[in-house]
């Protein structure tokens, strides 16, 4: 199987109890049949007595305690089961965050996700360039992407990535030429002229991108109608101003990159090509608008949006619908 991470990918480490915002809250952890057997074995020790499972075997989750807390979560910010079981027995949510893994047969591609604070720094302080690898795991399952559609847009999102790393195109000239270029892509990949597509180049449009206030606040009401888990996130949205923006284009630049890198592969089977890229762009503006830690904010937006399958599914609708 062949491998493809960043280079920062196995820099990762958890700061476990130093983590300013921990991934043992709020969310609800997915259990399969293994997790299920093992939670169920310790869930009634003396030191797990809030730890309840809703549902039966892969279709279980352990739900937070009345503080939002996952019950496993000791006082001093380190997991009670960890302690008990070892990493290689947690639950795979537990093993795998923030870790992403994408699977096409014998190609896999990693990252890791923005919602960690360690992880959010390794992003923001790194280029995006990529290590690649064979190991001799044997290829357990395969996929019913085409091939040529699947080179393609692999070909297309790398190519995207090397260009938008290297230009010093002004913020909303950047995102004009990205977004005239993404259209000729869609048109292509649609026609089925995937040779043409790979061969298409970024070219400077003579008309900046104009992000208007209409956009801003269809945007923020899309946000507050999605499942949100802390009211901070629901404060932090309704108190965003359009008015007042840290627009930056190096900070776009990691955004813009990592959404692309974690999602657009996806294009050759599930997702439309546009609707990634106006995605990707939607949610950089908002964030801009969110505060002046670019980087905090990154990370709290994908915290709140990734990690809830309808919540991303909602983004890219959005985003088809949406005209830019």
């Amino acid at each position: 199987m062949k491998i493809r991470e960043p280079e920062y990918y196995s820099k990762f480490k958890c700061i476990a109890d130093r983590c300013p915002d921990t991934c043992c809250r709020y969310w609800q952890d997915e259990l399969n049949e293994g997790a299920f057997s093992t939670v169920c074995a310790h869930k009634n020790d003396s030191d797990f007595r809030e730890v309840k499972v809703k549902g039966r075997r892969s279709n279980a989750v352990i739900l937070p305690n009345k503080n939002g807390n996952c019950p496993f979560l000791e006082d001093s910010l380190l997991c009670g089961l960890y302690k008990k079981v070892g990493h290689e027995n947690l639950p795979r949510t537990c093993r795998l965050y923030p870790r992403f893994i994408n699977t096409f047969g014998g190609y896999e591609e990693r990252g890791l996700s923005f919602s960690c604070p360690a992880a959010a720094e390794l992003i923001f302080e790194n280029k995006l360039n990529f290590n690649e690898t064979i190991n001799e795991e044997p290829i357990t399952s395969f996929t019913d992407v085409d091939a040529e559609s699947f080179k393609t847009v692999k070909e297309v999102r790398d190519y995207l990535i090397d260009c938008i790393s290297c230009s010093d195109l002004p913020l909303n000239e950047l995102v004009s030429a990205i977004l005239v270029y993404a259209k000729n892509i869609q048109y292509n990949l649609e026609k089925g002229q995937f040779s043409s597509a790979i061969n298409l180049r970024i070219t400077e449009n003579t008309e900046p991108f104009y992000y208007s206030k209409k956009l801003f606040n269809k945007t923020v009401s899309l946000h507050l109608r999605n499942s949100i888990l802390r009211n901070e996130w629901k404060s932090t949205l309704i108190s965003s101003s359009y008015e007042i923006g840290y627009e930056d284009v190096s900070s776009f630049k990691t955004w813009f990159n990592y959404s692309i890198y974690r999602y657009l592969i996806r294009c050759a089977d599930e997702l439309d090509f546009l609707s990634v890229i106006k995605a990707a762009i939607l949610s950089y503006f908002l964030i801009s608008r969110l505060g002046e830690d670019q980087r905090l904010y990154m990370q709290l937006y994908s915290k709140e949006t990734e990690h809830n399958q309808r919540n991303i599914k909602r983004l890219f609708g959005f985003a088809e619908r949406t005209k830019i």
